[in-house]
């Protein structure tokens, strides 16, 4: 295993990244409204669509473009396998920061 010493753009990165983290963490159990989490779950219309959408278009999509691209074969794979790959806290965090429907996001993440 290659060991390097870290410059000082790879510390900042590596501290900052926590800091910034933290708070968008704590922001989104915050803006989490139950009574929306409920009608999200007793009328789950909006999860169904995101269902279909992330199990169904998404692979879809990636295995397009592999075919329409002609991607290597080992490529093609890694798009596709990117492509079947589910929302995650990352999500719910850029979902926090674009302004979305957090309630919704979250419901999605245990789809």
């Amino acid at each position: 295993m290659v060991s390097q010493p870290l410059r000082l753009r790879d510390k900042i990165f590596k501290y900052s990244i926590p800091i910034i983290m933290v708070p968008i963490s704590v922001l989104m159990g915050i803006l989490i409204d139950k009574e929306v989490l409920k009608e999200l779950i007793r009328r789950p219309i909006q999860i169904f669509i995101g269902f279909v959408c992330q199990y169904g278009f998404m692979p879809l999509i990636a295995f397009s473009i592999t075919i329409i691209f002609r991607y290597e074969p080992l490529y093609g794979l890694a798009l596709f396998v990117f492509g079947c790959c589910l929302g995650d806290a990352a999500s719910n965090q850029r979902t926090i920061i674009c302004d979305g429907d957090i309630s919704l996001s979250t419901c999605m993440t245990f789809t």
